[in-house]
């Protein structure tokens, strides 16, 4: 059987990133330290396809998938170099070498894109070298801790371009239970997070397009693709999506960076204590929720879709 790119099949879809447990939703921090054996950044067999894709999402719409403050420039050179270290970068010039010349203070003709103001340009390049989405917060407490940097080209409904400059209470301000229960934790954890020492979490969904890019640009077709799906053909039209999201303390700046790497499967690809525990929290999770998630209006067909699975 062949799936499309990004997806994955029951035995191989990763059992550490199926976030869900237990009979009943709730609202998950689930934050705990990376081990020391897995790294931020990971590739895996859709390397190629998505690495293309962020090539062409930024070429053909920069500033929907690409911001920065200029109080970033610092921040991005030093995580452009983070990425160069841990995956290079198949580029020509070599990303490494741009970054070499850029740390000698050289400024020839061939490194026009190193002069002051570029850094954003050496971060994209970094980042179409990796799977995963980037972001940067500043370690202003105070300010708390607002996006000062991304490329993010796989969003789950929303873009790098209106969030640029918030902090991240502002960030998350249509979250359910965010400012409640999580608002206060994610500010104490970004302030501890320590040089070295990274940490992760999952977040999931349930979305109506095998789309990689979600952002709102596409929400009217997103929407669209909803009203077709019913209880005979919800297994296979509806992607169970999660994201691994790690934050890491950078060593020079102390800002933080945060990555995204999202896989997605067709829910009839799960296997049976998979889709068995989706139906528990879809049928146990606030309606407030299936809202923010685009779960509300599919969750009843991918219920009684599931439930009919489990039978055969």
């Amino acid at each position: 059987m062949v799936f499309p790119p990004s997806f994955f099949p029951p035995s191989f879809f990763p059992p550490s990133l199926f976030p869900l447990s237990g009979k009943k939703f709730k609202h998950q921090f689930g934050v705990a330290a990376l081990p020391p054996t897995e790294s931020v950044f990971v590739r895996t067999d859709q390397f190629d396809h998505e690495t293309a894709e962020k090539q062409k999402l930024i070429a053909s719409d920069h500033n929907n998938y690409v911001a920065s403050l200029r109080s970033a420039d610092d921040s991005m050179q030093e995580v452009a170099k983070m990425i160069a270290a841990n995956n290079g970068s198949p580029s020509d010039p070599p990303l490494n070498e741009v970054l070499d010349r850029a740390d000698a203070g050289k400024r020839t003709k061939a490194d026009a894109r190193v002069r002051d103001g570029a850094a954003l340009d050496l971060l994209v390049r970094a980042s179409q070298s990796i799977q995963e989405d980037v972001v940067i917060c500043s370690s202003d407490v105070r300010s708390g801790f607002p996006m000062i940097a991304g490329v993010v080209c796989f969003p789950s409904g929303w873009s790098i371009a209106e969030k640029i400059g918030q902090p991240v209470a502002e960030i998350h301000d249509r979250v359910p239970a965010f400012a409640e229960q999580m608002s206060s934790r994610t500010e104490a954890l970004m302030s501890k997070i320590a040089v070295g020492r990274p940490v992760w979490r999952t977040n999931w969904g349930v979305r109506t397009s095998a789309r990689l890019d979600q952002s709102p640009k596409h929400a009217k077709t997103i929407r669209e693709a909803a009203t077709s799906i019913d209880a005979s053909n919800a297994g296979s039209r509806c992607y169970f999506r999660v994201e691994r999201q790690t934050l890491s303390r950078l060593p020079l700046t102390h800002d933080i960076l945060f990555t995204i790497h999202t896989v997605q499967t067709p829910v009839d690809q799960l296997n049976e204590d998979q889709r068995q525990t989706l139906a528990s929290w879809l049928a146990t999770c606030p309606a407030e929720t299936l809202r923010y998630k685009s779960i509300e209006s599919i969750k009843s067909p991918l219920v009684v879709w599931i439930a009919e699975s489990l039978k055969n």
